[in-house]
């Protein structure tokens, strides 16, 4: 008899531990936080993480492990020396959630830290180290994008997402699960479900559900499609094939092309697998490329130009919403948009370190394009974090106007924070930057080259309560405007936080220069010492505030 109580209370103590096991791993849904990691994503070598006393996953990507970063820099050496980057920045480690509650967050690199970065600055979050653990909070209502720098090792990046994500109802009639369109022999490539279930619902104003899972495919093209919403499930992936040595078959993610109001939203992940077709498959990542020269002659690029294969490419579209998803090591421009109108990037999260793609990894590029809005982004890229005025034909063939920039987090490690004017052969309309930060940017904050086309100026260009951290290292200037018009220049409420060796060049034309509240390190820019930071020969109108 008491043998069998005995049992009976070890099967009961059994029970219960594996119970209290079940509820701690599941603890991060009951206890107001939801994991947006991809499960089974490799996990980085480098950092462990707790929130609120919870342990979770930090997803590295590219995924390659630490000591195969420093090998990289190596083969970094044969390429032009504005590729030339440290290995720290070759991946991004990050964690990805939606919270409740201010988080609090523990960091353990199991060595000693000796320094540690918390950026944006502007947010001034103090972090307290013991030992090898940094531990910080995080007012929900200060940022929502938190980047780490510590000692010698990777990005950290805390993303943290409203904590009411939307759910779909299965039953609702206007969802349609993807599953419906999977039969026995789709495996291993799902790029037929896909356009089959797209073009069963276009018009139909139905949202195509795609639920958790990993779906490789090539390129999905929506083309002349109208009235169709995607939904990408938390931890749904979809990643786009590679290819064997040599072959080189460039694909983009998903092509939008001639069409009008598709939504894309949710939060799943698009990863374009750059690190895997370039580095582990030995494709060459600047196949088809003939030379900058080329693309300021304005041809046509053609069908196979190597600038044309993003994971998310926008084209002859209108009424196009981006939304709440992440895009991920991409091989070339992350989002790519031309010739189209009505454009809503919202809340996209861009992960491209510089391991993913040697260089021309611009975060979000536009040419053409009216009536934009980039709102509440996180963009991390191995190039200019955001670009306008790269001309491509027949992609670009008309004027660019309505231009806004807003409660965006940029980082690059090597290149500017934007870019403006590359190629570009037609007009360009105001732009806007608004409660936007800047960070990395070792060549300038900002750089704006001249019109090909010597009659055409820039009407307005306005950083509006922008902050730039860690720019123009080495001595590099502040920010250059190369022999371009501008009809007016606006900085508001602008904070640089260092004063960098060489002082901003302009060897353009600029008819008025506003300044207003602008500090440069500690120092408020003035008439008296304006000189000391910017070059203002080229000015016609200046005016300080």
């Amino acid at each position: 008899m008491k043998e069998t109580i005995k049992k009976t209370s070890l099967v009961f103590l059994t029970a219960c531990l594996l119970l209290l096991t079940a509820c701690r791993e599941n603890r991060n849904e009951w206890d107001g936080m939801t994991v947006l990691n991809i499960k089974n994503d490799p996990v980085s070598d480098v950092f462990t993480a707790r929130v609120n006393g919870v342990s979770v996953p930090v997803t590295v990507v590219p995924p390659l492990k630490q000591a195969e970063s420093e090998k990289m820099v190596k083969l970094y050496q044969d390429l032009p020396e504005y590729c030339h980057v440290e290995s720290r920045s070759m991946t991004l480690h990050f964690v990805h959630l939606a919270l409740e509650k201010n988080p609090e967050i523990e960091i353990d690199t199991k060595t000693p830290i000796k320094n540690f970065v918390i950026y944006p600055k502007r947010l001034k979050i103090a972090g307290k180290v013991k030992r090898s653990v940094l531990r910080f909070g995080v007012p929900l209502d200060a940022g929502r994008f938190i980047l780490v720098r510590i000692d010698h090792y990777p990005m950290f990046v805390l993303i943290i997402e409203p904590h009411e994500i939307k759910e779909l109802q299965s039953d609702d009639p206007a969802i349609v699960s993807l599953r419906e369109f999977i039969t026995d022999k789709d495996k291993g490539d799902f790029t037929k479900v896909f356009e089959h279930a797209i073009y069963s619902l276009n018009g139909s104003g139905k949202t195509l559900y795609v639920p958790k899972g990993e779906y490789l495919t090539g390129e999905i093209r929506i083309r002349n499609c109208k009235n169709l919403n995607i939904y990408l499930d938390k931890g749904a992936i979809i990643r786009t094939k590679t290819d064997t040595e040599g072959n080189n078959t460039q694909r983009r993610g998903i092509w939008i092309d001639h069409c009008n109001n598709i939504k894309i939203e949710g939060y799943g992940t698009l990863d374009h697998q750059a690190y895997e077709n370039y580095v582990i498959c030995k494709n060459r990542y600047d196949y088809g490329f003939r030379g900058y020269a080329f693309y300021s002659e304005f041809k046509d690029v053609g069908g196979t130009d190597p600038f044309l294969f993003s994971p998310l490419f926008v084209t002859d579209s209108k009424n196009i919403t981006l939304r709440d998803f992440t895009v991920r090591n991409g091989r070339i421009f992350n989002v790519n948009v031309r010739h189209s109108g009505n454009i809503r990037i919202i809340n996209l999260k861009i992960l491209t370190p510089s391991a993913s793609s040697p260089e021309w990894n611009d975060g979000i590029v536009v040419g053409s394009t009216k009536n934009i809005i980039v709102d509440s982004c996180f963009v991390y890229s191995n190039d200019d974090p955001i670009s306008a005025g790269h001309n491509l034909v027949p992609y670009d063939s008309g004027e660019m106007d309505g231009f806004i920039i807003r409660n965006t987090c940029f980082w690059n490690p090597r290149a500017n924070g934007f870019r403006l004017g590359w190629a570009l052969n037609t007009q360009m309309g105001k732009i806007l930057f608004s409660h936007c930060d800047f960070g990395g940017n070792n060549k300038s904050a900002f750089v704006i080259h001249k019109h090909q086309k010597k009659h055409l100026c820039y009407p307005q260009i306005r950083f509006e309560d922008c902050t730039f951290d860690d720019v123009a290292r080495y001595e590099k200037p502040l920010f250059r405007i190369n022999n371009a018009c501008l009809r007016k220049l606006e900085l508001i409420d602008v904070h640089f936080d260092t004063i960098p060796e060489k002082k901003a060049v302009n060897t353009g034309d600029i008819d008025t220069l506003y300044i207003k509240n602008v500090f440069i390190g500690k120092k408020k820019i003035s008439k008296e010492n304006i000189n000391d930071y910017i070059t203002v020969g080229n000015v016609r109108h200046l005016i300080i505030e």
